[in-house]
């Protein structure tokens, strides 16, 4: 393991590099996940649920909590459940509707995208939703010349991800390639949605410009970029 001032370290990534040295390594982080979850999650909303006649939770649920504009939740957080991993749907089946009553998700499709499409104008990316074509599939091909599982998967990761900022460099550690190829697929990318670009180009011209951007709704996200960070004002 990797040795620090206190000694050898023993976090989540030095272990997952040494699962296959010793078969305690895998019960050690197990252990520590369900250890979280039941500190975090399990024994706090158990005791909530306690305390109400009804077995309910009630949250408390923030307009103006998040510098981004969106909804948080508080008291407890009913926005952080864990949504992903093994454990995952055993906290998920916690929650329970009423006798005569059913839990409806609702979820836009490729929202990200479709907003991207709406305001960079893009003919392709356009084009892509009004045809009702997978765009993911599509990317893929534009990239990498076919689209089959592993392309779609990598292309999927570059749609939403450049949205966020994403640049070559977290590209090459999420998909564990070499920092050129990441480098490239982007490059190729953007090669192809020309408008995208050009769009992602004037929004931070103007953010610097202007110390703010825009939503759609006319909401502003102000930026600090003397300290090269966003401002946390809700």
């Amino acid at each position: 393991g990797k040795k620090g001032k206190t000694g050898y370290s023993t976090d989540e990534k030095v272990l997952n590099a040494l699962l296959d040295k010793h078969p305690v390594i895998a019960k050690i982080l197990d252990y520590r996940e369900l250890a979280k979850l039941y500190s975090t999650y399990c024994e706090p909303l158990l005791k909530l649920a306690l305390k109400d006649k009804n077995s309910r939770i009630y949250s408390s649920f923030l307009q103006t909590g998040t510098a981004t504009g969106r909804l948080s939740s508080k008291d407890p957080n009913l926005q952080n459940i864990p949504a992903h991993g093994q454990y995952a749907k055993d906290y998920k089946s916690c929650f329970v509707a009423k006798d005569g009553f059913s839990f409806i998700s609702l979820d836009y499709s490729q929202i990200e995208l479709r907003m991207l499409a709406h305001f960079s104008e893009d003919e392709k990316l356009l084009n892509a939703f009004a045809n009702d074509e997978d765009i993911h599939a599509r990317t893929a091909i534009m990239i990498f010349g076919e689209s089959n599982y592993e392309t779609r998967s990598v292309a999927k990761s570059i749609n939403f991800g450049l949205i966020y900022g994403m640049g070559y460099k977290t590209l090459s550690q999420n998909l564990k390639i070499e920092a050129h190829l990441a480098k490239s697929y982007i490059e190729k990318y953007f090669e192809n949605f020309t408008s995208i670009k050009k769009y992602f180009e004037t929004v931070k011209n103007k953010a610097k410009q202007n110390g703010f951007i825009t939503t759609l709704s006319g909401r502003k996200r102000y930026f600090d970029f003397e300290n090269a960070k966003p401002m946390q004002i809700a």
